[in-house]
């Protein structure tokens, strides 16, 4: 209950915020549907061209958090979702540009949920009905359960890249896999 009541303190806008660039890959992918988005935009109307990647971001947000628990992603750390949501956040500026719209986090909603949840650092606070429902609604108690059982922790070598810096209390594994039982064991 105290890290409920501490998330629920926190809110969404408190997670962890280091600076991140997005990925060279998001960025050629992103190009790719500028590039999609200014062709049909010659060749539909505009509410067609609206629709159409409306999907194409519904549809990539989907997939990516599908993708994330799935068994082709056997295992992931605090930086990854770090870099993750850098990656999500450009798409979302791309999503914003091609739909000429500002109003696009219902396409992401899901999955900035789950990515939230996982940078607040807080593994219990899932469990309070109240957090779950102010602070995550859209998440999938399974999803986030396989999820959850993929998480490792980062190398506290000191060769390693500044991890602590971007990341300085990360959550055990044994917090984690204590709180996806809890989730998997409630379907």
């Amino acid at each position: 209950a105290p890290a409920a009541a501490a998330a629920a303190a926190l809110g969404p806008e408190t997670y962890l915020k280091p600076r991140v660039k997005a990925s060279e890959c998001v960025r050629e992918i992103s190009g790719f549907i500028g590039k999609m988005s200014r062709d049909a935009r010659r060749c539909m109307p505009a509410y067609l061209h609206r629709h159409l990647f409306s999907q194409v971001f519904q549809h990539a947000s989907d997939h990516i958090l599908q993708l994330l628990s799935c068994s082709a992603v056997s295992r992931f750390n605090l930086l990854s979702i770090l870099q993750l949501k850098a990656d999500i956040d450009y798409l979302k500026e791309v999503a914003v540009c091609t739909l000429e719209d500002g109003e696009v986090d219902y396409l992401f909603a899901s999955l900035d949920q789950v990515l939230d949840y996982m940078l607040t650092c807080l593994p219990e606070s899932i469990l309070d009905p109240k957090v779950k429902h102010s602070l995550y609604p859209q998440v999938q108690n399974p999803t986030l359960g396989r999820l959850l059982l993929k998480y490792q922790e980062m190398s506290s070598q000191k060769g390693s890249t500044s991890s602590s810096n971007l990341v300085p209390n990360p959550p055990t594994k044994q917090q984690v896999d204590a709180v996806a039982q809890k989730l998997l064991a409630n379907l």
